[in-house]
């Protein structure tokens, strides 16, 4: 991007050199437009990928705190886990759609909230003690 950006700073100097109505200066404005597309076609094509590995790790931390919820509840013997949305991990969701979930209530009665619960054995996951 920062290279983009230098030709363009330097094609712009050039323009600012030329005289007006001149073949030259249409040419380097016609110049300068098109690398100011490229440059934000590479930034959207960018900000995409970026986006879909985002979604990529929202959607493997969703399935690992399903799988943490479901061994806890089984565990425990709970029977009911109550959310407030009800959606599936798909990495082809949007990202709203997987932000939305992860912004999720979850339902309890005083004494049966297992966050921490869930929550320490996640981190136990990642640190290599709780798999």
């Amino acid at each position: 991007m920062q290279v983009r950006q230098v030709e363009i700073e330097g094609v712009a100097e050039k323009l600012r050199k030329t005289l007006p109505g001149t073949p030259e200066q249409v040419r380097l404005q016609q110049q300068i437009v098109k690398l100011q597309n490229e440059l934000q076609q590479f930034i959207n094509t960018e900000r995409q990928k970026l986006n879909k590995k985002e979604v990529a790790v929202y959607v493997a931390l969703f399935k690992q705190l399903d799988e943490e919820i479901n061994k806890y509840a089984k565990a425990h013997q709970l029977k009911l886990v109550l959310r407030q949305y009800e959606t599936s991990y798909d990495e082809n969701q949007p990202l709203p759609d997987i932000l939305k979930a992860l912004n999720r209530t979850i339902l309890y009665e005083e004494g049966l909230d297992i966050t921490d619960e869930i929550l320490k054995a996640m981190a136990a996951g990642e640190t290599g003690g709780g798999k």
